[in-house]
């Protein structure tokens, strides 16, 4: 939900895991690790809005983002949900090993996400 939420409102996902990634490999190649910082702004460990994404939500996240262009809306303007052939879709074309269990998610996505863009509106 909070990625919903957070693409809902626009912000993007943290590069915390490739930034330890790219740490590991400097440390492979004798380099000192502490030369890499974190940069103040959008996207740092500080952000208060930053969240990480756990790998087992990845299919979900990425078949929400597919999709998040596809919102169908109520004559007053206010979002309904997403267009769930546009969704089945998608995750053929992503090869989702599980369409049922990511289907689940992102429903919650959805729900969390039209709240927020409610909200918005």
């Amino acid at each position: 939900m909070d990625a919903a939420r957070a693409w809902a409102c626009g912000v993007k996902a943290s590069k915390k895991k490739e930034e330890e990634q790219l740490r590991r490999q400097a440390e492979d190649w004798g380099m000192q690790s502490d030369v890499f910082r974190e940069l103040p702004g959008e996207g740092s460990a500080d952000d208060p809005e930053d969240f990480e994404i756990f790998e087992d939500n990845s299919e979900a996240v990425e078949t929400f983002l597919c999709c998040s262009g596809r919102w169908q809306m109520w004559p007053s303007g206010r979002y309904k949900a997403l267009d769930h052939a546009a969704l089945g879709a998608s995750m053929g074309m992503l090869g989702v090993e599980n369409p049922r269990a990511v289907y689940l998610d992102v429903q919650i996505m959805e729900s969390a996400a039209r709240d927020e863009l409610n909200r918005r509106n």
